[in-house]
């Protein structure tokens, strides 16, 4: 799996995130588990997991964010 875009290059340069700080332990770790969450996903339902890989970023916050110029239609 591709690595997370955005946050995680930003995260080096900020002071906040060095290496070994409480703060920088539970960003690895948030980005870690959801990354590894959505492997899982994608096992099960392929365009499921790449539309989160493609979605879900990480890093110092973590967001959901689809492109809405594209339609998404849910099947429960």
């Amino acid at each position: 799996m591709a690595a997370a875009a955005g946050g995680d290059a930003d995260a080096a340069a900020d002071p906040e995130h060095r290496a070994g700080s409480a703060a920088e332990r539970a960003r690895v770790n948030v980005t870690r588990t959801v990354r590894a969450a959505i492997e899982k996903i994608a096992a099960a339902h392929p365009a499921l997991g790449e539309h989160l890989a493609a979605t879900v970023r990480t890093g110092l916050f973590s967001s959901y964010a689809p492109d809405p110029r594209r339609a998404l239609r849910w099947e429960l």
